[in-house]
């Protein structure tokens, strides 16, 4: 098992919150007996080379942008809203705060190697078949509540006359990503065709509590369903070592969806705003090739193929682009925190002391911070291109305390993608 170190440090969250009982008599217009005012002087020293991003300089279409170090009227400096943040979530920490000034996501995971929190076999079973669209302001989805059908490469490479089973193969490269790796790569091999075979499924064989089926154009006793395509996570090969060696691993089969039995569906709001959030809606920058192509099929009213799963009171749970789809966690950030983090009626020191924003009421901050101009000559250096990594919260190893265990059978595993 590889070690992986983090580029940044925690802070445990504060059980307890701390309320100063004198908040409340704090006033912009009355000022608080025995209290305080003045000014602190602040030097900050350059012990590393810094960058404060500034205004772009040059910007490149669906590339990188290039900045230039802050500036105010021409003069070098760290703006006094950066050094406001800063020592805001510093205090935070000291003063026992409330930790509410956070993103509330619902985070997702796919971690097949922990079929605690995802147990991928028994998750693909769960799924239905459905279709998103946008219906009277609001998202729905019909579904239909049978078990998906699936049908192997070379079945369809026999109807259609298509080459899968050569193209992701011997030709296939799992580590080029983008389209190569895309659903929409095999859509565009159907352009033209028609994807829904009416009467012509026939159940090939049983495996895994799983059917499979084959195209029989000349039967009449078939049924119909549609032909469903998700990514090429793994090139199909032969395993050479390992619990698998000598036998044919990897992805070699795609799904049939059948005409919907439950129709209109309403997605709840907060579902799809939990979806967005998973595929990267607000950050173009970050979309998959799929949902980049899909989010623009839903924008002209057409149907996109989803696969879902519903509670136990037969609603929309979550659901996702691909078979092994991000598995929402059962609670949102806050949800995480204890009860005394979400007081609202009395305030920590930093809502008291920088003011507060608390749905319809709010106050004005009672400290302010300048711009730290550069204090002499500045050396700069040469510009850099690089990537600027930030912390990426949807890793929870990163974040939640682990225990492992060794397994010597570790790359099979990841390897094997149960054939989806």
């Amino acid at each position: 098992m590889s070690t992986v170190t983090s580029a940044y440090n925690f802070v445990p969250i504060n059980k307890e919150v701390c309320l100063p009982d004198w908040a409340d008599y704090v006033s912009q217009d009355i000022p608080l007996q025995g209290a305080l005012s003045g000014e602190i002087d602040l030097t900050i020293t350059a012990k590393t080379p810094i960058f404060v991003r500034g205004k772009s300089t040059v910007s490149y279409p669906e590339k990188h942008q290039e900045y230039e170090f802050m500036k105010h009227n021409g003069r070098y400096c760290i703006p006094g809203s950066s050094i406001k943040g800063t020592i805001a979530n510093v205090l935070e920490i000291l003063s026992f705060g409330k930790l509410n000034t956070i993103n509330d996501h619902r985070f997702s995971q796919r971690d097949w190697n922990n079929p605690e929190i995802y147990d991928k076999q028994s998750f693909a079973q769960k799924n239905k078949g459905g279709w998103l669209y946008f219906e009277g302001g609001t998202y729905k989805i019909d579904y239909n509540t049978a078990q998906i059908g699936r049908i192997e490469h070379k079945e369809i490479d026999a109807h259609f006359k298509t080459n899968f089973v050569e193209l992701f193969e011997k030709k296939f490269n799992p580590k080029i990503a983008g389209e190569n790796k895309s659903a929409l790569k095999k859509y565009k091999l159907f352009r033209g065709k028609e994807l829904k075979l009416h009467n012509s499924l026939v159940v090939s064989y049983r495996k895994h509590n799983q059917v499979y089926y084959t195209i029989q154009s000349d039967i009449k006793n078939g049924v119909t369903g549609k032909l469903v395509f998700s990514g090429q996570s793994s090139k199909r090969m032969k395993a050479t070592k390992g619990r698998h060696k000598g036998k044919w691993i990897g992805k070699n089969k795609e799904f049939i969806f059948w005409e919907a039995n439950v129709e209109k569906k309403e997605v709840p709001k907060q579902v799809m705003k939990d979806f967005f959030f998973a595929y990267y809606e607000d950050d173009s920058k970050k979309r998959t090739t799929d949902w980049e192509h899909w989010r623009k099929v839903l924008a002209k009213g057409e149907k996109v193929p989803v696969f879902l799963q519903l509670d136990e009171k037969g609603n929309i749970k979550h659901f996702g682009l691909s078979m092994l789809y991000k598995l929402p966690f059962d609670q949102r950030v806050k949800e995480l925190l204890k009860k005394p983090h979400h007081e609202k009626k009395k305030y920590d020191f930093v809502e008291t002391l920088f003011g507060y924003s608390i749905e319809k009421e709010s106050t004005k901050g009672r400290v302010s911070f300048q711009h730290a101009f550069a204090d002499g000559i500045v050396k700069k250096h040469d510009s850099k291109t690089l990537v600027l990594g930030e912390p990426k919260a949807s890793y929870y190893p990163f974040y939640i305390p682990q225990k492992f265990k060794k397994d010597t059978d570790d790359i099979t595993k990841i390897k094997d993608e149960h054939e989806t």
